[in-house]
């Protein structure tokens, strides 16, 4: 056995000439190129193009019906042209019997070889999404608009020329044509050959503009155009995709629940879709939370430079951050309920080559009777044990305190001496009676960073903070993935021009009726009088706080109404918790049976209500760089991004700090508008990137590292 594994397929067709159904598989894998291959080779070995080509064969060896679709992402990538030639007599093959083959190519001798062109752009990314030109390899080379045809004219110059045997090619009716010829020979066939194209209409979804393509059936279709335009989406995204969805509609309700509902594209209208196989290239090392500068690695750069030139602003008030003193930290404590019981902690860490039986010696020495690991408090003396399988948090029990105000020298002092242990950093914990230690909530207090306006402290900045691929930085509402499952804002929204007076919301009680618009004023008036949010300002107008208030509600607070005129009675009408609008949506829905199917229509993936969509937390969030948040830089389209960061002008301080980061991320940056890659921004999510986009994001993730002398 060991034997065959290692033998080669070439060899292998031979050994088994005389078993038709080992043989024929073997046949199938050398006519796709991959005699060379070993039989025992690992998958995860095969290159892209190998992988693709074994899936290939795989589909070649299986009983044909003639009436399938298959969809193919840039089969020629990385082959020889021997290979690339080969792989078109196997599509040949396919389509000779009966099949229809679409391909998303860049290869000319595929675009010429092909019976039927589809050339979307006329850019990549928001320039995209529309069909420049379709039709015939003649046919689009003659368009000037196509930057295929254009490429595509020298090859076809020669067309009026006698074509090789090899290039021949079947006779591929215009899709209108062959329409009104079946209508004619309706009824002649005893087998139905169904429609004579795929027919798509409005296809929208990410940047496509509204597509309206005719797909020949029997025939092989190469879509082509710029990196971005639109191939992977229309191909892909919207018809496999689509194919996918009416398969796993057709099963049984028993099937459906362990296949799982597949989400529908964004078009008007499919027909004639052929049960659809997709052979594409993926790769396997992004997660959902990967984004372009996770992928290039500017985003660390960003990261070290908000953490040692950024500008903190508290998140509660947005106040700028500044130093705390100690007898700030002294008043801010005793804003505690009276008699409630804290712990004065001063957090330490092990220095490099230090053991934890020798930090534990030291506090020893210096008078220290109790530490904290991990939120539970042990004595010295008892010789703690720290789990070595992960870092554990480290806090000196530098005193146990009551919120009094007698004991105010005492607080002082305990404080100060807090603050000298941990390094101008202090954590207070309070405790709550019934619950667990590691549960009590935690306050940080810093003699460096601290709010002037409430009196937050913050720790010192760390780039781990930024980071939203770690429970340290992520936003805990999302877990920095920037969405959530949630009512989909823009549904509830009747016209965004209006004010909340006027109507501008579906939800709210009609405000013109007769009862029900008594009622709906006097409850909105109550809001916005207790919210101060302006009943006359039209709702695009609101702030970014006005509108999280409006759809997301003051939580616990009791809302007043007034009684209107007319209303017999003195003092309030009656009171009302104002949830917001999202939690009325789902309270509704589980409450009443009845509405639920009409709330799933507005449900969807929506951008995290805490964060905003950035993925990190409040903290990391209110940070600023050069007077932007973090966010709002990942934002920017690398064009403009890369003309930002060279009007970034660095004082001489600031130059030992950052200044060959700020270089090496303009370089990076600069490398990918260089490359085609202008309008794509760092928070762009890696599964929404085409192919080229993600081999030319690597590529620039590679050249940047700054490695020599490597192949």
């Amino acid at each position: 056995m060991a034997e065959l594994l290692g033998m080669e397929i070439g060899e292998a067709r031979e050994l088994f000439a005389d078993a038709p159904d080992i043989a024929r598989k073997l046949q199938t894998l050398c006519d796709v190129g991959l005699d060379y291959l070993h039989l025992g080779q690992p998958s995860p070995t095969l290159s892209g193009g190998e992988a693709q080509r074994v899936k290939l064969s795989r589909e070649l060896a299986k009983r044909s019906t003639g009436r399938t679709l298959y969809i193919l992402d840039e089969p020629t990538t990385g082959l020889h042209m021997a290979d690339v030639r080969q792989l078109l007599g196997v599509l040949e093959r396919l389509v000779d019997a009966g099949n229809t083959v679409l391909v998303v190519e860049h290869n000319l001798d595929v675009v010429k070889r092909s019976d039927w062109v589809i050339d979307l752009g006329p850019e990549g990314g928001a320039g995209g999404g529309r069909i420049v030109a379709q039709g015939t390899p003649e046919q689009v080379a003659r368009v000037k608009a196509s930057h295929t045809g254009r490429a595509l004219a020298p090859l076809m110059a020669a067309a009026h020329k006698p074509r090789p045997p090899a290039v021949r090619r079947r006779k591929v009716i215009d899709p209108a044509v062959a329409a009104a010829r079946m209508v004619d020979t309706a009824g002649k066939t005893s087998r139905d050959p169904g429609p004579p194209c795929i027919t798509v209409r409005g296809a929208a979804l990410h940047n496509l503009k509204q597509v309206d393509a005719d797909i020949p059936r029997g025939g092989m279709t190469v879509c082509c155009g710029p990196s971005g335009s639109g191939k992977t989406s229309l191909a892909f995204d919207t018809l496999y995709a689509e194919g996918q969805r009416r398969y796993v509609e057709s099963l049984s309700p028993y099937a459906r629940q362990f296949v799982g509902q597949v989400p529908k594209p964004l078009f008007e209208r499919i027909e004639g879709l052929s049960p659809a196989v997709a052979i594409e290239q993926r790769s396997g090392n992004s997660t959902p939370r990967s984004t372009v500068g996770t992928l290039t690695e500017m985003y660390d750069h960003f990261r070290v430079l908000a953490a040692r030139l950024g500008t903190m602003h508290c998140p509660d008030c947005g106040t700028p951050v500044g130093a705390q003193s100690v007898d700030q930290t002294v008043a801010r404590l005793l804003e505690q309920p009276a008699g409630a019981r804290l712990l004065l902690l001063a957090p330490v860490e092990l220095r490099v080559g230090q053991t934890p039986e020798a930090l534990f010696a030291s506090l020893r020495a210096a008078g220290h009777v109790r530490v904290r690991i991990d939120g539970r408090t042990v004595r010295l003396d008892e010789k703690p044990v720290l789990d070595r399988k992960r870092k554990s948090r480290i806090e000196i029990v530098v005193d146990r305190v009551t919120a009094d105000p007698a004991a105010r020298s005492r607080l002082a002092q305990s404080v100060e001496a807090a603050f000298d242990a941990g390094a101008g950093t202090m954590l207070v914990a309070r405790a709550i009676d019934g619950a667990e230690e590691p549960d009590w909530p935690v306050e940080v207090h810093s003699r460096r960073l601290a709010c002037p306006s409430c009196g937050r402290g913050f720790k010192p900045l760390e780039p781990r903070e930024f980071s939203f691929n770690s429970p340290l930085g992520w936003c805990p509402s999302c877990d920095g993935l920037g969405t959530r499952t949630g009512v989909d804002r823009t549904a509830l929204v009747r016209d965004a021009t209006r004010s909340l007076g006027a109507g501008a919301l579906d939800l709210w009680p009609a405000l013109d009726g007769p009862d029900g618009g008594r009622i709906g004023r006097a409850m909105l008036e109550a809001v916005c009088a207790a919210t101060g949010l302006p009943i006359d300002v039209p709702l695009a107008d609101l702030s970014g706080l006005q509108q999280r208030v409006l759809f997301e509600g003051t939580g616990e607070k009791w809302i007043e109404v007034r009684r209107p005129r007319g209303v017999p009675g003195t003092g309030p009408w009656f009171a009302f918790q104002f949830k917001g609008l999202e939690a009325a949506c789902e309270e509704a829905a589980r409450l009443v049976v009845g509405l639920r199917g009409k709330v799933d229509a507005v449900m969807g993936e929506v951008p995290c209500s805490e964060c905003g969509g950035s993925r990190l937390g409040d903290v990391a969030s209110a940070v600023t760089l050069w007077g932007r948040p973090l966010d709002v830089w990942c934002r920017m389209p690398l064009g403009r991004l890369q003309e930002e960061l060279r009007a970034v002008s660095l004082a001489d301080a600031e130059k030992r700090i950052a200044g060959d980061l700020l270089r090496e991320l303009t370089s990076r940056v600069a490398f990918l508008v260089d490359v085609g890659l202008d309008y794509l921004d760092l928070a762009r999510p890696a599964a929404s990137l085409s192919g080229g986009e993600l081999q030319r994001i690597r590529l620039a993730a590679q050249v940047g590292s700054g490695l020599t002398g490597v192949l």
